[in-house]
């Protein structure tokens, strides 16, 4: 493929980036106008939460891309953390990109390529003195004597936007609570700098504890899952940009299978914008999208691939194809898997009717050079619906001798649900290659899972 043209599709389909450019954004009207009054409220900082996927770190690209047109002035400081991260590492990031490293309050210690220490590098208004060798590595480290109140104080004067993303991965609470009790003083200071937090959680409390002092100077920006016509419009929007035209019954799988998360909707479009230039053609049906599911799949982030197979295979390989080689525990739980997701919370008998209509697609199509052990394989699947409900919980259920997967859960009434937007997500394309695409549309139609997407 042309470099320019996959450029070009990479640019409008970004599956594994957040987005940058405004006018590939859409929806989040709302989140966006709380999180511009926040900015330019005095003594107001924020904390954005929302489950993974959601589009957290594009609301917030997109908002850094367009304070200008808004007449907003900041100077932008981010920092990402991750799981080994400390108050001492997030705050002297700040310090050192803002340029106020004072000798008093932060050493930088020198490392070999060994990694051994071998002294200190005294540092007076950020710039570091000389090192003796190219290969030196400098980390700013903060003394601990350097407090919230102190870094409040002396440190956010400056006309900053200090951006600090996946917070939920910092575990340690005092680290937690000392970022709250920043805000607390910065905001009793009116300091010009603000901060904003973004982590994946249920609220703002999960992200940087209760503290009742705190309540007033922030304000939490819920980033929910997209809505329906958001998803089904960054499908169209993007297919459009590259003069592709899609049908509306793709478009309906595409919403369904996202599951209110744009990563599936950008994954789908850009493998079919890839796709229709490779065939040569600009109008994508449904017995394309069966051709190219196959690659979607394949480009599903790794650890989301990972996590839904050993649920299946539970120590089992995993490298074989439906009906060869393989126990028929872990076909029962692929059965059970994929039939769960069709649900929001799936009831056993439903999931059984379900995983038995599968079973007779697949009854009707055994390739003919399956023979022996691995037809046997198959012909053991059809068994009687009371016994198949009877196995669901001995499959899954860790009390009843299997082991439930991490991303399920069995609630009180005995329903499977996910728990996980994205395995779910991967589960109803998987089971959309399974079962077929026709048959999997005219579910969704014959049940109203999606009425209209426009």
């Amino acid at each position: 493929m042309n470099p320019h043209t996959l450029k070009k599709i990479n640019d409008i389909f970004t599956p594994s980036a957040p987005i940058v450019e405004p006018g590939h954004f859409v929806g989040r009207e709302k989140e966006m106008e709380r999180l511009l009054d926040a900015i330019i409220t005095p003594g107001c900082h924020i904390v954005i939460f929302g489950d993974r996927g959601v589009g957290k770190t594009s609301l917030i690209n997109v908002v850094k891309n367009t304070l200008d047109n808004y007449g907003i002035q900041k100077n932008i400081v981010s920092y990402t953390c991750c799981d080994s991260d400390s108050y001492e590492n997030i705050v002297g990031s700040f310090l050192l990109d803002t340029n106020q490293l004072y000798q008093e309050d932060i050493k930088e210690i020198k490392k070999t390529k060994t990694g051994k220490t071998e002294g200190s590098i005294s540092v007076i208004k950020g710039k570091i003195s000389k090192a003796t060798e190219e290969s030196t590595t400098i980390s700013p480290v903060v003394k601990f004597t350097v407090q919230p109140h102190g870094i409040a104080t002396k440190y956010f004067s400056g006309n900053h936007l200090f951006i600090i993303d996946e917070f939920d991965r910092i575990t340690s609470h005092e680290t937690r609570s000392r970022f709250a009790n920043i805000i607390k003083a910065a905001s009793d200071n009116k300091a010009q700098t603000k901060i904003i937090i973004l982590g994946v959680s249920n609220n703002a409390v999960e992200l940087i504890g209760h503290h009742p002092s705190t309540v007033r100077c922030i304000k939490t920006i819920h980033v929910p899952r997209m809505r329906k016509n958001d998803i089904g419009y960054i499908l169209k929007q993007g297919c459009n940009l590259l003069n592709i035209s899609v049908t509306d019954e793709i478009i309906k799988l595409t919403i369904f299978a996202s599951c209110g998360l744009p990563y599936f909707a950008h994954l789908l479009g850009a493998e079919m914008a890839k796709y229709s230039v490779k065939k040569n053609i600009s109008h994508i049906d449904l017995s394309h999208f069966a051709i190219l599911l196959k690659n979607a799949l394949d480009g599903v982030i790794d650890i989301v691939k990972e996590t839904f197979d050993d649920g299946i295979y539970q120590g089992e390989n995993p490298d074989y194809s439906f009906g060869k080689s393989r126990s028929e525990e872990s076909l029962y739980r692929e059965l059970i898997l994929l039939s769960s997701a069709l649900f929001k919370r799936g009831l056993l008998e439903n999931i059984a009717d379900q995983a038995n209509i599968l079973l007779e697609e697949k009854k009707h199509s055994i390739p003919d050079d399956i023979v022996g052990k691995e037809k046997d394989n198959y012909v053991a699947l059809y068994r009687s619906h009371d016994l198949f409900q009877q196995d669901i919980m001995t499959l899954i259920d860790g009390h009843n001798g299997g082991q439930c997967p991490s991303f399920l859960t069995i609630n009180s009434d005995g329903s499977l649900e996910y728990l996980d937007p994205f395995i779910k997500g991967y589960a109803l394309l998987r089971l959309c290659q399974f079962w077929g695409v026709n048959n999997l549309h005219k579910y969704i139609k014959e049940n109203g899972l999606i009425n209209h997407w426009s």
